[in-house]
């Protein structure tokens, strides 16, 4: 999951914000509220902003950056600690054999692994 660069928090989404003109005709109701309906809506053409849900910050103001960035592999540290795991797994200390279980874990775990890296490759 990719760390925003400002607040260094995990996130797994973006907040896209974009300037639109919403035309309402509005009536009163039988209680005498308020009441609107859409009429119209214009802007919005998809130029705006995106932003880290958690700081708010503003990070990227294309569609393209947006995407990329949210294709990020994991942080190379979760990787290398997953594959740290794995071998543990793997290569008991000497005297010792791996067992089904540890043999099993091992193979969830590389199946984990390569979900985490699956689809996380350059932008389309």
């Amino acid at each position: 999951m990719p760390k925003c660069p400002e607040c260094g928090e995990e996130i797994d989404h973006l907040n896209h914000y974009q300037a639109v003109t919403v035309k309402y005709i509005a009536r009163l109701d039988a209680q005498g509220r308020m009441d609107y309906e859409e009429k119209d809506r214009t802007g919005g053409d998809g130029t705006g902003q995106y932003n880290c849900p958690k700081c708010e910050e503003t990070l990227f103001a294309t569609d393209a950056a947006a995407i990329q960035f949210l294709k990020l592999p994991p942080p190379m540290d979760e990787i290398i600690a997953e594959i740290e795991r794995i071998r543990t797994l793997l290569l008991p200390p000497a005297g010792e054999t791996v067992t089904q279980e540890d043999a099993a874990s091992a193979e969830e775990a590389l199946d984990r692994l390569a979900d985490k890296l699956k689809g996380k490759g350059e932008p389309e």
